[in-house]
């Protein structure tokens, strides 16, 4: 029953809606340089590394998360246009 109780914990934490805002933040981060071309995910979590230095530990991971995976899926969104592959049916 401990680890149930960690996860609820954990969900309790993430679910703030201070987390969801800074996630929403990330995401909008994310897709924007996400698109551009020669900049990834990786740098641009690497450029705003120091913008998370006031932020809780939590809400800073949450933020980089963000940050990094709507970067990543975000960063094939111009091969769509300009090759015209299909990724959605």
């Amino acid at each position: 029953m401990d680890t149930l109780g960690s996860l609820l914990a954990g969900f309790a934490t993430s679910l703030t809606p201070g987390n969801f805002l800074v996630v929403f933040l990330g995401v909008v981060i994310g897709t924007i340089i996400g698109v551009l071309p020669g900049l990834g995910p990786t740098a641009s979590i690497a450029l705003l590394l120091p913008a998370t230095v006031g932020m809780d530990m939590v809400t800073s991971l949450i933020f980089l998360a963000g940050i990094y995976l709507s970067g990543e899926l975000s960063s094939y969104a111009h091969l769509r246009f300009i090759i015209g592959i299909r990724f959605c049916s």
